[in-house]
């Protein structure tokens, strides 16, 4: 380029041209421009299908290609076609400047499309050895792809300013400690800054971003349109691999000029919505929003306008086709069904797959409720044998504390038997005054004849009955006619019960014990 007189605009294509492509190699990069009538766009495009042909990598091109590893023949035409449409000689006069679609095209959907510039000159003969070095300092103009400073005495590439001669030289290290000074405080600065306010775009809902498409699409365009999923990108890709349906991406450039051409004419085709509306999961994004912004990084589109087509595959949500050109209604709906017929067998396999599973996990669950019924049996039989144990063990637990409780009151009749001989008073002899002979009859047959004292109690009765050894432990006394009984055992009521003489016995009376227990 020594022999060339660069004017600013050429100066800034071959810098952007570089800051793309990667390629250092100035001559190239002219050629490359040159060869392309100065066509930024197609001569980055046909350097990369280049690349990518030479390093055997694949990529997608204009047209519903396949996303697989080779590139498409269709691609690769359109790259020839814009190759050869370029002049080849270094005489040909530039065509216009790039369009705003066509820089945004490059530069990815985030890249703001820049203003018009004039039409650069013509490249004039060479005036000396010096002449590729007569280019004047010029202001930096932002592109939306790279930013070209011009130097006298140097020139500012993708790596940075390359000094020329001695006084760039000289030039570029009197000021490097400036510049790093300055460069660190900037960047001090931008840090700051970035903390008290980060940048919009993680701000914003991604619901939100949808339904303001929608609604910015429908003001624009109409209601004519296939249906939209409004929900978030994640939330249609997990809707789609849900409901088992293909799911087809829409990435909206409003800045591109075939935008409206495509919303009104061939988005709106009656054909093609009824075909979206029962087929697949229709969702869009403007590329300006921070949704829409995300999902144009992971599709990385090249062109507009963009629609990708996504279905499950091998368990994961995979792209199986993309436009990225402007084609009618009727063969957009062709090459859609085309895509759909292809992969619809993945989509077969995965309703397979869930049908067997759902089949077994309701298999599973009839078991797991037979399961559950059968142990509920088996824990009611438990628990019935349990409570017939338990009661089991209850009644012999009550039978044994009454066998106990009946030996404790034997026991303690025993003992009171013994202890209450004493207080029988001693017989008086026959003839004495005031004798009362009492004959009594046990329940067993058994007679018993005592004299009594007319003032002696009728206790002493009761404890002279109850001391025998046949007589019943609980009784009682009466007389024989009238049939009266004789209260002569002591009570809580009548600790001290009546004499003889208060009873009224006949001093010859006969007696019946009857057993309470028996």
């Amino acid at each position: 380029m020594a022999d060339r007189v660069v004017s600013q605009e050429l100066t800034e294509k071959i810098v952007q041209f570089q800051e793309v492509t990667g390629t250092e190699d100035m001559e190239e990069a002219w050629s490359q421009l040159e060869g392309h009538g100065w066509d930024l766009v197609a001569a980055v495009q046909n350097h990369l299908a280049i690349k990518e042909s030479h390093g055997g990598g694949g990529g997608s091109g204009g047209g519903f290609a396949h996303n697989t590893a080779s590139t498409s023949s269709q691609n690769g035409t359109n790259t020839d076609e814009r190759g050869d449409s370029g002049g080849g000689g270094g005489n040909s006069t530039p065509p216009p400047p790039l369009a705003p679609a066509a820089a945004e095209g490059v530069a990815g959907p985030s890249s703001s499309p820049s203003p018009s510039s004039p039409s650069p000159p013509p490249p004039t003969p060479p005036t000396g050895s010096g002449a590729g070095r007569q280019a004047t300092p010029q202001s930096s103009r932002s592109t939306g792809i790279s930013t070209v400073v011009g130097y006298h005495h140097g020139f500012r590439g993708r790596r940075g300013f390359f000094p020329w001669g001695l006084l760039g030289w000289g030039y570029y290290l009197v000021t490097l400690p400036l510049r790093l000074t300055l460069a660190s405080l900037s960047s001090f600065v931008l840090f700051l800054y970035r903390i008290v306010y980060p940048s919009p775009r993680r701000l914003t809902d991604p619901l939100d971003d949808v339904l303001r498409f929608i609604r910015e699409y429908e003001a624009e365009y109409g209601q004519q349109h296939p249906a939209f999923f409004q929900g978030s990108y994640s939330q249609a890709l997990s809707h789609a691999k849900s409901e088992l349906k293909f799911l087809l991406v829409y990435l909206h450039c409003a800045d591109h000029q075939d935008t409206p051409l495509f919303c009104r004419t061939i988005l709106s085709d009656p054909t093609l919505v009824e075909y979206i509306n029962t087929s697949m999961v229709f969702w869009g994004c403007s590329v300006t929003s921070a949704e829409g912004y995300r999902v144009s990084q992971a599709l990385r589109e090249n062109s507009y306008p963009f629609l990708a087509l996504v279905v499950l595959r091998d368990n994961r949500m995979t792209v199986v086709g993309r436009l990225e050109e402007l084609i009618p209604a009727p063969q957009l709906t062709t090459r859609l069904q085309a895509l759909v017929r292809e992969n619809e067998a993945h989509l077969v396999v995965a309703r397979a797959e869930r049908q067997e599973r759902e089949l077994t996990a309701a298999l599973r669950l009839q078991q797991d409720e037979d399961y559950q019924m059968s142990l509920r049996a088996d824990q009611e039989k438990e628990r019935k044998k349990q409570a017939e144990r338990e009661e089991a063990q209850r009644k012999e637990r009550e039978e044994k504390e009454k066998q106990e409780d009946q030996q404790r009151e034997k026991d303690n009749i025993r003992r009171q038997k013994m202890e209450w001989v004493d207080r029988v008073p001693q017989e008086p002899e026959e003839g004495t005054e005031g004798v009362v002979h009492i004959v009594v009859k046990l329940p067993q047959g058994t007679r018993l004849e005592r004299r009594f004292m007319k003032t002696d109690s009728l206790a002493c009765l009761y404890y002279y009955i109850f001391c025998h050894p046949d007589s019943p432990d609980r009784f009682q006394v009466t007389t024989n006619f009238p049939r009266q009984v004789v209260p002569c055992e002591p009570t809580t009521a009548t600790p001290v019960p009546p004499t003889f003489q208060e009873f009224r016995l006949p001093p010859r009376s006969m007696l019946f014990v009857s057993d309470l227990d028996a």
